[in-house]
């Protein structure tokens, strides 16, 4: 996917340069970093600040001051290629591991972190094997919450059937249409909040798929945004709470509030200028959201279902951290359980469709 997991040939780091960026350099600076410039433009070209701003794949780092007291501009860097992902098209293949160069801060956490033998054990536990008797009695307690979530018999046209597990659902894919995100005139490149909605759908029994494009009111990137959930118990949109990452960090909250087999929406923004107060001022463009749930062999398992990638445990923490690393990147990252949610009638039309079966 385009930037992600970049490093410039020249200078073995992940910084990238936009043409805006260059334009705005004398001639002794640009003369300076030729060769570096050069590196880059084989691989990446010189992308625009726009192209830079709507990818998930970078982020942004405001100026700071060296110990030594030399400044250093903002600049853009890539993010890293952390996770375990579903190659080619999704729909039913196996769930595999990438190995792709780490970046240097990647690298930097992953040796402080755990050794090679743990993450051979990780490796070894990707093949998310369920029972039939896990199977058998996850369904009979997905009914059970189907009841008092009072979902309805039909959604998008599609009646309800079987529940799936958590792993079903990533085998089946909701966003059959994603080409990757170096496809920019693709939306299914930008419909996170319908995809994490459809595949809770299918974990739910609908045969459904994300539809294209963003639906802001859908995921509650701020207070006052609506909800495709519902509380059952009081019949009020659903407000997420807020991760206060200052505090306690994003996995580490997760580690001590998700519980095995529950599910939650994970949504974050980066800032942006003006704004009455810290919801209002967010880049609604540098917005995503995942899911969240917790295996009892894996542990913490974060599910992204737009690009079908997933990150488990340690590498859930390491995806995790990469995302909120530099703090004042993103505003308060807010999280939402939606397994004992009902559905928001109103919306749910907007969010998903029948699942194309071709």
């Amino acid at each position: 996917m385009r930037f992600k997991n970049y490093k410039n040939s020249y200078t073995n780091d992940n910084r990238i340069y936009s043409k805006n960026e260059m334009l705005d350099m004398t001639v002794r600076e640009i003369k300076d970093r030729a060769e570096e410039f050069i590196a880059q433009h084989r691989v990446l070209g010189l992308p625009d600040e726009d192209e830079l701003r709507n990818s998930s794949n970078v982020i942004w780092i405001d100026e700071y001051t060296r110990d030594d007291g030399t400044k250093v501009s903002g600049h853009w860097r890539s993010l890293p290629n952390v996770g375990i992902s579903q190659s080619g098209a999704p729909t039913g293949n196996a769930v595999s591991v990438e190995n792709n160069e780490s970046t240097d801060y990647e690298q930097e956490s992953y040796d402080s972190e755990y050794d090679a033998e743990e993450f051979e054990t990780i490796k070894a536990a990707q093949k998310y094997e369920e029972s039939e008797e896990y199977k058998k009695q996850y369904r009979e307690r997905e009914k059970q919450k189907s009841i008092e979530r009072k979902d309805p018999d039909e959604i998008a046209g599609v009646k309800r059937g079987e529940p799936k597990t958590f792993f079903e659902m990533m085998q089946q894919g909701v966003n059959p249409n994603y080409q990757g995100e170096n496809d920019y005139d693709d939306k299914y490149t930008t419909n996170c909040t319908s995809c994490t909605v459809a595949a809770e759908l299918v974990i739910r029994g609908f045969n459904v798929e994300a539809v294209s494009a963003l639906i802001p009111e859908v995921i509650a990137i701020r207070p006052s945004s609506k909800s495709a959930y519902i509380d059952p118990k009081t019949d009020n949109e659903c407000i997420p709470d807020i991760i206060y990452i200052d505090e306690i960090g994003c996995y580490e909250y997760l580690e001590k509030n998700v519980m095995e087999g529950e599910r939650y929406e994970l949504a974050y923004n980066t800032p942006t200028e003006g704004g009455n107060d810290e919801y209002d001022r967010v880049n609604e463009n540098r917005a995503h959201v995942v899911l969240v749930t917790r295996n009892k062999d894996l542990g913490i398992i974060v599910y992204d279902p737009q690009t079908y990638s997933v990150y488990e445990n340690k590498k859930a923490k390491l995806m995790l951290d990469s995302w909120f690393q530099y703090k004042k990147q993103v505003i308060f990252p807010r999280i939402l359980r939606v397994d004992d949610k009902s559905i928001n009638q109103k919306y749910i039309n907007k969010i998903v469709k029948k699942a194309d079966t071709n």
